[in-house]
């Protein structure tokens, strides 16, 4: 069984909004739910964590730069300038 995704999360919490007590039987029966997901999406919807679980970038962790870094760049740069200055003229 696949795993729903968030808009059908959101269509099936709408569907269970429009229908009386059997209907929302039904609805578990023809999407394959038990109740207990229902009510979870619920309470995710009314505390606004419904649909906020975004794909994780896959590889590896990019670490930021240090200042050391930043500065050994900078040198590195004034160094670049410096010998190019020197060969032009």
């Amino acid at each position: 069984m696949d795993l729903p995704c968030e808009s059908s999360e959101v269509r099936v919490l709408q569907q269970r909004h429009a229908a009386d007590t059997g209907g929302v039987s039904a609805i578990l029966r023809r999407e394959g739910l038990y109740s207990s997901a229902l009510t979870d999406w619920l309470r995710q919807r009314a505390a606004g964590t419904l649909g906020t679980l975004q794909p994780r970038r896959r590889g590896p962790e990019k670490v930021p730069a240090s200042p050391l870094q930043a500065e050994l760049a900078t040198e590195r740069v004034n160094d670049f300038e410096a010998v190019s200055w020197l060969t032009d003229g």
